[in-house]
């Protein structure tokens, strides 16, 4: 039979149409190369968290079928809130404390929580991990240095948990959640690592359950539009044992190697202290600096990088409760730093290697000096949205980079982790691990993993739920550095806060003498016989004093009970009122991006008007916006956009050589720009991002262009994430009125040649 729409008037008869849309594609990992002693690289292929992106959110039981459908490994669970005994609460899952002075000593607050998955009832039982965050925590926010930041104090009811799991039939295990906005976090049951989160939707109602997906510690058939796995996809496709590798087997010689250099570096230190090297089991603090870089905090949003931030980092802290690890270790968290734009002296790039450097001097260099400084950090840990690679700087699978045996020296107590949800959790714990002088499970020790059960240092991370634990030599070597007093810096507990001010101004954390050395270097300090230090910092270099005419900063002693605040010395407490920012006017609209085929204009608005001030919010809302132009379509003779921007490469030498570049294909990152060389088998990511208006999909009928990077939808009204669709008749917002499903069947059984079967009038579309 034919069937069509036809234009106007014709057949009688009806059909319905169902348009079909395809599931994200998917890709294999592949391990990275190897790299030599003494820094490791950990390369975990952790599975993705998001939804697939879509044009619009369905909502209730139409988003859980659609998970349930592209998601066979997740389940979709409705956790409530409950009292010791079960007895339903709240649908609210926001901690709330109930004192039961039974249990410790110590007053532990509770909170229960129940949720049915696959059948079973799992009943959580959980405290606040009142260790995560030292007493004198606080966060700060860079905007490109000390001078603009926002550092406030944690004056917030903390929300991160630690418990355990319970079910009657099955074996329960540790919890690590956070409850600031729905469950988050990981929990241990029948010997299986799971994740929980909350579903991403607009439509939940108070009075209901919120649903939540749990999904194992293993890859997804689907990853979201950063995956981690598609990063091999020009390699070979074949499917490997693991998630990942961490490539590096050091040989003995060069694992001696590294812990002669550090006992060379003990030795010198004892010379001013003396240890007695016993093996005692003793409470360590790692008091850890946390930062999270301008990506990071792009990716997940202002307003709720510190909540994820320390979900995670409340994860990381589980891993280190776990008995296996033999040794009470604790993880608190003394300092955040987000940076909402660049820091100057730190550079982030691909390069793992460079940027771990960048990263140790600078935490070295922002340090508070004095272990018994409530903002004094032990270790610093940086987590970034780069795609890091172990000595190259290109993007590839290196999620992680550390030096062995770092802990507690300045200068090398540090590593960078590569986000890749909350799975980043045992990134992190693997390269803290690697601080503490462990060395690979099966790298000159006998700890090789037995079959498919992994551990946290595995040198490579199986398709496996089995939970991961430390493993016996991981336990020996953490015990052994730590009784060779290598770890003597974890021994005071997080010293209380200086002040108690809910915004703390900067010159609190950096004294005179240390806003000289962040400008003039490590051995630059204040010129003490200068006056007026709220109005211009004098610094010595060699034997003379040198100014750059700024001020110091806000915050710094100037006085007795004084403290310099906008250029003047005033009575410490001292604090104007505080000015929220606001958007100035936008500005004209860009040039268009093409002259055809629908290109992109922008128009950007900056947060002046007023500048936020005195701890004011920053604006919120849109900063920049697009709109689509010059829609017409290009002539059919001329080369795709995407064409034209591979062949701006063929100047440009390519190892030592000239190519002529076409464009290749990718479903997974669409707006990202791969080609390849005419008559070879390879290829090659080009640029990172296509320019603005390159269609996402060539030569369907798709209208999706990319946009800073990220491919959006454009509805045939050519607005901007519009969801304008044609009807059946082809008309943008039409109501299907204006033309007829007709439908004729062709009968006959006998004929010779060619048989006309019918007319399709003109204009007739959707003909099957």
């Amino acid at each position: 039979g034919v069937k069509a729409a036809a234009a106007g008037a014709g057949w009688p008869g009806t059909c319905p149409f169902a348009q079909r849309s395809s599931a994200p594609g998917r890709s294999d990992p592949r391990a990275g190369p190897s790299m030599p002693a003494p820094l490791r690289r950990l390369l975990l292929l952790a599975g993705a968290l998001a939804l697939a992106g879509c044009a619009g959110q369905p909502d209730g039981a139409a988003e859980t079928e659609m998970v349930l459908r592209q998601y066979s490994g997740y389940g979709v669970v409705h956790p409530i809130r409950v009292d010791e005994s079960g007895s339903f609460l709240s649908y609210d899952l926001a901690h709330r404390a109930i004192h039961k002075r039974a249990l410790s000593s110590r007053n532990n607050l509770l909170s229960f929580y129940e949720l049915h998955y696959k059948g079973q009832h799992l009943k959580f039982n959980l405290s606040v991990n009142n260790d995560l965050l030292a007493p004198g925590f606080v966060s700060e926010r860079r905007y490109g240095g000390i001078t603009n930041a926002k550092i406030r104090s944690y004056n917030h009811k903390s929300c991160h948990m630690i418990g355990e799991v319970q079910n009657w039939a099955l074996k329960g295990g540790l919890a690590a959640l956070s409850t600031c906005d729905g469950l988050r976090g990981v929990f241990r049951l029948a010997n299986e690592d799971y994740f929980i989160e909350p579903l991403a939707t607009n439509k939940h109602e108070d009075g209901t359950a919120r649903p939540h997906r749990i999904y194992k510690r293993h890859a997804p058939k689907y990853e979201e539009e950063e995956s981690i796995v598609e990063r091999s996809r020009k390699r070979d496709r074949k499917q490997p044992d693991t998630l990942g590798t961490c490539g590096v087997q050091e040989s003995p010689q060069s694992l001696e190697t590294s812990e002669k250099r550090r006992e060379r570096w003990e030795q010198k230190q004892q010379r001013r202290r003396r240890i007695k090297q016993r093996s005692i089991s003793k409470e360590k603090w790692v008091e850890t600096l946390v930062v999270a870089d301008n990506k990071m905090v792009e990716y997940h949003g202002s307003e709720n990088i510190e909540k994820y931030v320390l979900t995670v980092m409340n994860m990381v802290a589980g891993i280190f409760h776990d008995a296996s690890i033999g040794n009470p270790i604790n993880i608190a968290i003394v300092r955040l730093i987000l940076l909402e734009d660049d820091e100057e002296d730190l550079k982030i790039t691909h390069h793992a290697d460079n940027t771990l450097k960048s990263f140790c001097k600078w935490q070295k260099s922002i340090n508070v000096k004095g272990d018994a400084h409530p903002l004094h950090h032990d270790v610093a840990v940086l987590l970034t949205r780069k795609d890091i690679c172990a000595a190259m700087n290109r993007p590839c699978e290196t999620l992680g980079l550390s030096h062995v045996s770092g802990m507690c020296q300045p200068h090398r107590s540090c590593n960078i982790n590569e986000d890749t949800g909350l799975p980043v959790a045992f990134t992190v714990a693997h390269e803290l691990g690697h601080s503490f002088g462990i060395q690979h499970d099966g790298s000159g020790n006998d700890c090789e993993p037995v079959g498919k059960r992994p551990f946290i240092m595995s040198p490579q991370l199986l398709y496996d739920t089995s939970p991961l634990t430390w493993s016996r030599c991981s336990r020996e070597y953490v015990t052994r550095f730590l009784d060779r007093g290598w770890g003597l810096c974890l021994d005071d507990p997080p010293a209380k806060e200086v002040v108690d001010y809910p915004l703390v101004p900067p010159g609190v954390l950096y004294d005179v003498s240390h806003q000289c050395r962040l400008q003039y270097g490590a051995y630059s300090a204040f010129c003490d016989d200068m006056d007026n230090v709220c109005n211009t910092l004098w610094c010595s270099v060699g034997n003379t004093c040198h100014s750059k005419l700024d001020a110091a900063v806000d915050g710094t002693k100037c006085g007795e009970n004084k403290w310099c605040f906008n250029g003047e010395c005033v009575q410490v407490g001292y604090h104007p009122d505080s000015i929220d920012g606001g958007w100035g006017t936008w500005s004209s609209w860009s040039a268009c991006s093409r002259t055809c085929g629908a290109g992109v204009q922008n128009a950007e608005r900056q947060c002046n008007n007023p500048i936020p001030k005195y701890g004011g919010k920053y604006c919120l809302g849109e900063r920049k916006r697009f709109r689509v132009c010059n829609t017409k379509p290009c002539p059919t003779d001329r080369p795709s956009f995407r064409h034209i921007q591979c062949s701006h490469f063929d100047a440009r030498l390519y190892k030592g050589k000239l190519y002529k570049w076409m464009p290749v294909p990718n479903n997974i990152n669409p707006c990202e720009l791969h080609c390849r060389p005419e008559e070879e088998y390879f290829a090659e990511k080009l640029r990172d991002a296509v320019i603005d208006g390159t269609p996402c999909y060539e030569g369907n009928a798709s209208r999706d262009i990319c946009i800073n990077g990220i491919c959006k939808n454009v509805g045939c009204d050519y607005e901007i994430d519009s969801n304008a669709v044609e009807d059946r008749c082809g008309v943008c917002h039409g109501d299907g009125s204006t033309c007829q499903t007709v439908k004729k069947m062709f009968e006959e059984s006998e004929g010779l040649g060619y048989v006309d079967i019918g007319i399709i009038p003109a204009g007739a579309r959707e003909i099957r």
